[in-house]
């Protein structure tokens, strides 16, 4: 049930916040991003939020993986995410002249966990990844089955803060 590709994850993510924000929410998936008259990556999902008070972008950059059971330390975890913040940076950069509103960087991350034993684990554990800024874990409870479960993490990467730019 959950082992999807990483453009499926995405997908399902944006789906989820544009039937949560509606009309205050749009987005791009899947996107070429241009400099200088080359593509320089693809971009997995633009967000443009409309809220009250403030506007913003959230560049997400998405990325699947199979659960490997271990707790990361904090040095590890930022490591892990630094190319994935790298990456949307780069997107970033390439286009910073485009956006009118705050941009924030946003790996996430998406873990399947397919055997009871790693699910079990996962389960015991009171925080997975203390290091990131959101985090949750969804997975079935088939009495008699083997369950699996899906880990969505990801850290939150104001522009405006980062160095250099």
């Amino acid at each position: 049930m959950f082992w999807l590709i990483e453009r499926s994850y995405i997908g399902i993510l944006n789906n989820a916040i544009i039937r949560e924000y509606g009309p205050q929410a749009s987005s791009l998936q899947e996107f070429a991003v241009w400099n200088n008259g080359k593509v320089v990556g693809r971009a997995d999902l633009l967000v443009k939020m409309n809220f009250e008070d403030q506007n913003a972008y959230f560049l997400f950059e998405g990325k699947q993986r199979e659960f490997d059971g271990k707790e990361y330390s904090e040095s590890e975890t930022e490591l892990f995410f630094d190319a994935f913040v790298q990456q949307g940076k780069k997107y970033y950069e390439a286009e910073k002249d485009d956006y009118d509103e705050k941009v924030f960087i946003v790996p996430i991350i998406f873990e399947w966990v397919r055997t009871q034993n790693k699910l079990d684990k996962l389960l015991s554990w009171d925080k997975y990844n203390k290091h990131s800024d959101f985090y949750m874990v969804l997975h079935s409870n088939d009495s008699g089955e083997v369950n699996s479960g899906l880990m969505v993490y990801g850290k939150v990467s104001d522009t405006a803060k980062m160095q250099g730019l």
